[in-house]
């Protein structure tokens, strides 16, 4: 065990001492975690995080697609994959745009690139989110979050993402989006221009998206959730 995971072990050893005490996460990747650490799994919750609808300002468009990329880790979340895609997508699709979200200015080899520099999350959401028509996450870490994919998803972006079990629940293949099992610029590239290329599963994609959030993570179900499984613990624990 790393020392990393031994420092987690440690802190959460001393925190389910206490016999009624017990994990509400935002994150399927922390049950991932303190489950393989052995803890008791009937202590840890899963709850999702509330994602409001992003409404947006114009209809998804596969003859001038907006594609968005945010890595303000250019490494970890696969910033040279997304420029290498991008270059073959503009090559089929020479109107389409890629908004580069990162702190590191790609090449300027590269044509049709917006270059935004780092960005607060709630400009992402109030000033980008409305307008884009395709999210390309290729990340490369082992314990995604997945948050981003889904705030794309609640403003009606289909998502193009890198293959993780954990995000099996998110991106849903042919539904609202793709995911990548084989890691290339050139896999991602095919991904993203086939679904350019199909206005009508654009459309669906988008609308599945929406549908989607609405239907696993408004603030009204998550409120729900919470209600539910308060009542269920303090019938439980006796609080």
């Amino acid at each position: 065990m790393s020392s990393k995971l031994m420092h987690v072990y440690h802190y959460f050893d001393q925190f389910f001492k206490t016999e009624n005490r017990v994990l509400i996460t935002w994150q399927p990747s922390n049950v991932r975690i303190i489950r393989k650490l052995g803890f008791d799994e009937s202590k840890i919750n899963y709850v999702p995080p509330p994602i409001p609808i992003i409404e947006r300002n114009k209809e998804v468009d596969n003859e001038e697609p907006t594609i968005l990329f945010v890595g303000h880790d250019f490494v970890l979340k696969g910033g040279d994959i997304a420029l290498k895609a991008f270059e073959i997508i503009n090559k089929e699709i020479p109107k389409s745009k890629l908004i580069f979200v990162s702190q590191f200015a790609p090449p300027t080899k590269y044509s049709n690139i917006v270059f935004t520099g780092p960005i607060e999350n709630d400009v992402l959401k109030r000033n980008y989110l409305p307008y884009v028509d395709l999210l390309l996450a290729p990340f490369k870490f082992n314990c995604p979050s997945g948050l981003s994919l889904l705030e794309a998803m609640s403003a009606g972006i289909p998502v193009i993402s890198t293959y993780h079990p954990l995000l099996e629940d998110y991106v849903i293949d042919e539904f609202n989006g793709y995911s990548v099992k084989q890691y290339s610029s050139k896999n991602f590239a095919e991904k993203t221009i086939e679904l350019l290329q199909d206005k009508n599963k654009l459309k669906a994609m988008s609308k599945n998206a929406i549908d989607y959030i609405n239907e696993k993570y408004s603030p009204k179900y998550v409120a729900s959730k919470l209600s539910m499984l308060y009542r269920t613990l303090t019938s439980k624990y006796e609080i």
